[in-house]
C-alpha cells in the first residue's frame, strides 16, 4: 500500500504569505501540488464524499494531458527501472509493447513512447507476478 506524506513547500520570499503543500508519496512517482490550506479542505472535503458513496465525477481518458503524465521511451525506462533497483532489459520492454502488455504505448517512428505512470504500473505487476521480469539473453 502506498503511503503518502504531506509537506510545506518552501518559499524563498520572506514577504510571501502564501503557503502551498504538497502530497508525496513513497512509490517513487512524483507529488501532488495541492495548493493552500483552503484546497486541502476543499480536497478533504470531496474525498470525504466519494468515499462515503464511491461516486467520481466522471472517467477520463487515461492520455488525459490535465494528468501530467511524463511520456518515456523505452530507453529511459531501462533506466528507471534500474534507478528502482529492477534491472530489465530494453527487448523486455519492447515486447510488452508490442503485445499491449505496457497499455497506451504508441509506436513513434521506430521508438516506442509510453506515459510513466502505465510502465511503472506494468513494472510492479511483472515484478510481483513473476518476482522480477524475465530477462533475454
Amino acid at each position: 500500500m502506498v503511503k503518502f506524506t504531506l509537506h510545506q513547500i518552501g518559499n524563498q520570499d520572506p514577504d510571501d504569505k502564501w503557503r502551498g503543500y504538497a502530497i508525496m508519496p513513497d512509490d517513487g512517482t512524483g507529488g501532488f501540488l495541492v495548493g493552500d490550506t483552503a484546497s486541502i479542505h476543499a480536497l478533504a472535503k470531496r474525498l470525504n464524499r466519494f468515499l462515503e458513496n464511491e461516486r467520481h465525477d466522471g472517467k477520463i481518458p487515461s492520455l488525459d494531458e490535465r494528468l501530467g503524465w511524463q511520456w518515456m521511451s523505452i530507453a529511459q525506462a531501462v533506466e528507471f527501472a534500474r534507478d528502482q533497483n529492477i534491472p530489465i532489459a530494453a527487448s523486455t520492454i519492447r515486447m510488452a509493447c508490442t503485445s499491449k502488455k505496457i497499455s497506451d504505448a504508441k509506436l513513434e517512428g521506430k521508438t516506442w513512447r509510453f506515459p510513466r505512470a502505465t510502465f511503472m504500473g506494468w513494472l510492479k505487476r511483472s515484478t510481483h507476478q513473476r518476482g522480477r521480469p524475465k530477462q533475454r539473453e
